[in-house]
């Protein structure tokens, strides 16, 4: 996973190319991005993502709010915050209700280290459910690691 200070670099050449562009899910997905890429460092972060959710809902494009949703797990996995963590599960449970998007659930149990609910519907992966659990958990270490060391 690139490391936050290369995202800038990353975050910003996408905003210069789509600004020109009318392409709404594309920023949105940017933003997220730039959600991520501060995850468990920025302090405002919950507020921004509140800010972004209410233009998802404006703008239609739903799918949208699930990504939030599995960014801002991301965040509160880092900071190993477990209330928020489980509030941000039931809502990631509630906006993939309909199947879209449901492995998303399971990735953030797997970045917070956390068991599946056997009720749970769950996802195949390719290299098998201990594999991918790995990486995504790694991702969360890797994140503390490089707060660790910025500080």
């Amino acid at each position: 996973m690139p490391s936050p200070l290369r995202a800038d670099d990353e975050l910003d050449l996408a905003d210069r190319l789509l600004s020109p562009l009318n392409l709404r899910s594309t920023e949105l997905t940017a933003r997220i991005a730039a959600l991520v890429r501060d995850a468990g460092l920025a302090t405002d972060l919950p507020e921004r993502a509140a800010v972004l959710l209410a233009e998802i809902g404006v703008s239609g494009v739903s799918y949208a709010a699930a990504k939030l949703q599995l960014a801002l797990c991301f965040h509160h996995a880092v900071l190993d915050a477990h209330n928020d963590l489980a509030a941000g599960i039931t809502r990631l449970c509630e906006l993939t209700q309909s199947g879209d998007y449901a492995y998303y659930v399971d990735i953030a149990h797997f970045m917070a280290s956390l068991p599946i609910p056997e009720q749970a519907p769950r996802a195949g992966w390719i290299d098998g459910e201990e594999r991918t659990r790995e990486r995504w958990r790694n991702i969360v270490i890797r994140r503390r690691r490089f707060l660790n060391t910025a500080h």
